[in-house]
């Protein structure tokens, strides 16, 4: 091809036309810029459909993450409520009609342990990595 194109380039010079000469190479810069542009438009959808590969992939991270949270809320949530209930059981025994002082302080020293579990850990690892690699902008639109 680069051939076919010297040839007429030096056959127009040859003849002396110039003009000719001068549409040919407008032509010739035409059809680089246009090759250009194409490789820069294929580049850029390349591009998009890599960012978009990212993104689903994040995306089904951030799930998992809320569904392992949601999983451990309400663990947690379930353990809260036998300690309440149990709380609830030890109250009753405390201030029900018959209970002796030698009650009262059986479940003092022995049973009563108040200790609702407000350990919450919760999984941060997508996006933590999102803000580290700076691909949190993959969301922004969806956030605004």
């Amino acid at each position: 091809m680069i051939k076919f194109f010297s040839k007429i380039r030096q056959k127009i010079l040859a003849e002396n036309k110039y003009g000719k000469y001068l549409i040919y190479a407008i032509c010739e810069i035409v059809l680089v810029v246009i090759g250009i542009l194409i490789a820069l438009s294929i580049n850029n959808w390349n591009e998009n459909q890599k960012r978009e590969k990212l993104k689903s992939a994040y995306r089904v991270s951030l799930v998992n993450d809320l569904s392992l949270d949601t999983l451990m809320l309400s663990t947690l949530m379930s353990e809260n409520n036998n300690v309440l209930k149990a709380l609830r059981n030890q109250q009753d025994r405390f201030l029900g009609p018959n209970t002796s002082f030698d009650t009262l302080l059986n479940i003092a020293k022995n049973e009563f342990d108040p200790e609702l579990n407000m350990r919450v850990k919760y999984n941060r690892n997508t996006i933590n990595t999102l803000i580290a690699s700076g691909n949190i902008d993959l969301f922004s639109r969806e956030f605004n």
